[in-house]
């Protein structure tokens, strides 16, 4: 990450969040592809953390697992992010 070295806890967590959910699909080597297209878009996009950091991380996910051209079929990826969405919030 050249262009911020700093890491605030709400991106640490994502970063986590979106290691949670390759997990699950299989594709935990695809995080840090993912986790910097999160990071650009967080700051390209200028938006707040909440629900929207979490579609857009949902999004990374699909690129990168696009670009790698993984069989993950799209609803597949929607019912993880829905699971991982309710231990997440809940927890």
């Amino acid at each position: 990450m050249a262009y911020n070295s700093l890491i605030l806890p709400s991106q640490l967590a994502m970063h986590q969040y979106i290691l949670g959910l390759l997990t699950k699909l299989a594709c935990s080597g695809l995080a840090p592809r993912a986790q910097s297209l999160f990071d650009r878009a967080r700051v390209c996009g200028k938006y707040r953390w909440g629900k929207k950091a979490v579609l857009v991380a949902g999004a990374c996910i699909a690129v990168v697992l696009r670009e790698s051209r993984k069989g993950v079929m799209m609803s597949h990826l929607a019912v993880c992010i829905l699971l991982c969405n309710v231990w997440y919030f809940v927890a």
